[in-house]
Parts: structure tokens; C-alpha cells; sequence
């Protein structure tokens, strides 16, 4: 487990609040050493505490390409185990431009002893998504774990993304960062 020294946390913490932001201007904010910044930034990301990425959000408050989203909880069949699915699953050959398109997110879980494949698909209409998980997912989970490889699914259609990452939301975002008159108590760094 890694604890946050106090430095570090002031530096997340403004990176949260602007991940394009330069080390010299985190080190302003924060009242660091430049140096202290590219160091510790350094270290947390080649231990993988520290990553970044870009959200497009294409959902219904973004671009509106798809309008529809729901969460899909697969409850696969006793015996498969996480090793076998992650095995199977990160194959290069397993991500087709579909899934790739379609699924914003995906996690493992379990339910009762078994595994539980959780993933939110999105699509233009509501109808589309049935498809997708009929002729995308069940089949390539039965193609790894055999026919039957689905003992139940649940879907539940999202109708609001509220929350994102512990700390962006739509109240505090303004322009692609969080707001500058967003309160530092109301940064979550842990």
C-alpha cells in the first residue's frame, strides 16, 4: 500500500483538478519545488499509481453519437475462473472494432462464488445494444468458455452519468478541467 506524503497529495491533487497542467505550474500552485513535482510525479507514474487518459464523452450531454447505455451484469457458469477469463479476454484478437466502439466500461466481479462480467455498452437507440450483446459478447464468451458460458445476465438501463473517477462531475467541470473556484476539500486524493 502507498500512503500520499504531503507533497504528493498537494501535487495530485492539482493535477485532478487539470491533468495538462506542467510541472512548473503544479509547482506553483502546490508551493513545490519544480523539481519535487517532476520527481514524485515520476515515481508514482512508473509504479502505475499515476496514469492519464482523454474521455470523449459521446453520450447524450457530449457529441450525441449514442443516446442509449446500459450495464450488463453476466453471471457466468460455475468453474470459470478469473484467470481463465482475463487470459482469454486480453487477446488482441478479442477486441473487435465493435466491442471497442460499443463498451465504455468493463470490470470483473462475483456474485455467490462465481464470476461476474460487468460491462456498460452504448449505442444510438436502445434496441441496438440487445444486438450487440447477442452477436458480440455471448458468442465470443461461449467461443472461450463454451456454449452455456452464460448462467444469467441483467441489464439495466443508464439514464444519467452522475460521477466519474471519484472526483469529475458535471457540476464542477469547465472547459475539459474542474473548475478553479471548485473547493480543495471537495477533491477526493487518498
Amino acid at each position: 500500500m502507498h500512503l500520499f506524503d504531503a507533497k504528493e497529495t498537494k501535487m495530485l491533487s492539482e493535477l485532478i483538478r487539470n491533468p495538462r497542467s506542467s510541472d512548473n505550474k503544479i509547482a506553483s500552485r502546490a508551493k513545490l519545488p519544480v523539481a519535487t513535482v517532476n520527481r514524485k510525479r515520476k515515481e508514482l507514474e512508473q509504479k502505475g499509481i499515476l496514469t492519464y487518459f482523454a474521455h470523449v464523452n459521446n453520450w447524450k450531454d457530449g457529441t450525441q453519437v449514442f443516446s442509449a447505455r446500459q450495464m450488463y451484469m453476466i453471471k457466468l457458469r460455475y468453474g470459470i475462473t478469473r484467470k481463465q477469463f482475463l487470459d482469454a479476454f486480453y487477446q488482441p484478437g478479442e477486441l473487435t472494432p465493435l466491442f471497442l466502439k460499443h463498451v465504455v466500461s468493463s470490470d470483473l466481479g462475483e456474485m455467490n462464488g462465481q464470476l461476474v462480467f460487468i460491462i456498460t455498452v452504448e449505442s444510438r437507440i436502445d434496441t441496438d445494444i440487445l444486438e450487440i450483446f447477442n452477436a458480440e459478447i455471448a458468442p465470443m464468451l461461449d467461443r472461450h468458455f463454451g456454449k452455456g458460458s452464460i448462467q444469467e445476465s441483467i441489464s439495466l438501463p443508464l439514464t444519467q452519468s452522475l460521477t466519474m473517477l471519484h472526483n469529475y462531475n458535471k457540476f464542477n467541470l469547465d472547459s475539459g478541467k474542474i473548475r478553479d473556484n471548485w473547493p480543495n476539500d471537495k477533491v477526493f486524493v487518498q
